[in-house]
Order: C-alpha cells, then sequence, then structure tokens
C-alpha cells in the first residue's frame, strides 16, 4: 500500500529563482511517497491534489478548490511524470519565500485554482498517492502561515506549520 507523510516540519532552505535572474531565499516542503512492501515495487505512482479547503470568515473549513491534478515530483524538470516506488520518493507540497509568499506546487495550475498567497493563511489541501495497483489512503495536510518568513529552523516553524492526517481511499 502506498502511503504519504510529511518529510520535515521545517521544510528545507533552498533559493528560488524569480524569473529575472534574481534569487530569493525560500522553503521547500515535501511529502514522501513510500510503499508499505518495497520488495513489490509500485507502478506509474502520481500525487494527485484532489481539493483546496480555505478557512472562511468563522475558522472553519470551506471548499476553494475540487479537481485530479498532479503534485511535482521534487526535481520534475529531470523525473519522469509517474515513478516506481519501491523505495521512497518525494513530491513538493509548497514552498514559501523571504518576500513573504506561500506557493502550492502542483505540476499545473489549473485557472479556477489560487495557488498563491501573499499575506497569512489557512488551508487545507487533499491528496492521494496513485498508481496502477493501489492508492493510498486520502491524506490531509493542514497549513498554517502567518504571514512571517524566518530564516531558521526552528524560527519558521512558529509561523509555518503543517498538521497532516491520514483517511480512507476514495476509489478502489
Amino acid at each position: 500500500m502506498l502511503r504519504l507523510r510529511l518529510v520535515r516540519n521545517e521544510g528545507e532552505r533552498g533559493r528560488i529563482n524569480r524569473g529575472d535572474e534574481t534569487f530569493e531565499n525560500a522553503r521547500y516542503y515535501h511529502l514522501g511517497v513510500s510503499n508499505s512492501r518495497p520488495s513489490s515495487p509500485t507502478n506509474d505512482v502520481q500525487v494527485i491534489l484532489i481539493r483546496i479547503e480555505e478557512a472562511g470568515p468563522d475558522g472553519t473549513f470551506q471548499v476553494a478548490w475540487v479537481g485530479e491534478v498532479p503534485m511535482r515530483w521534487r526535481n520534475q524538470e529531470s523525473s519522469p511524470l509517474t515513478r516506481t516506488i519501491g523505495p521512497e520518493a518525494n513530491c513538493d507540497l509548497c514552498c514559501v519565500g523571504e518576500r513573504r509568499w506561500l506557493s502550492l506546487m502542483p505540476l499545473i495550475t489549473p485557472f479556477s485554482m489560487s495557488a498563491t498567497k501573499n499575506a497569512r493563511c489557512r488551508i487545507a489541501l487533499l491528496l492521494q498517492a496513485r498508481s496502477t495497483q493501489a492508492d493510498s489512503n486520502v491524506f490531509r495536510a493542514e497549513i498554517s502561515w502567518d504571514g512571517v518568513w524566518e530564516d531558521g529552523d526552528a524560527e519558521i516553524q512558529s509561523h509555518l506549520q503543517i498538521n497532516v492526517s491520514e483517511g480512507s481511499p476514495t476509489r478502489s
């Protein structure tokens, strides 16, 4: 069976090219995709974003987007579209930049999806790893960000938190 997990609570420090030859400090958050039976690899795996919820005025989550969009594999530019999972592989979940933005990291961004936030936000992502042999349970990642950037590992965790839980499968 496929499983998803948050790789590091503090994310991974890095830099991002803003497109105009300027670079900015950023933190990348990854999901680990694993197979409970690594000796029996699972083929054609993709992590699919199936729903985004945003906190409404009263703080409860409301559905903001529904669909099926693949998430980027880590270093997608040099990776195949699907993976064979025996050993764990990582996909990108989101990143946050020092110029105070948070961006989800789907492989493509539909017009109906708001993937970048420029202020504090509280969102929930429902994701599922899917393959030709089996699917993971639905994975819920609740992201709370107060809009503040900190460079240190411990410091960023007081501003951006990702809480995860696992539910049941959506299809057989």
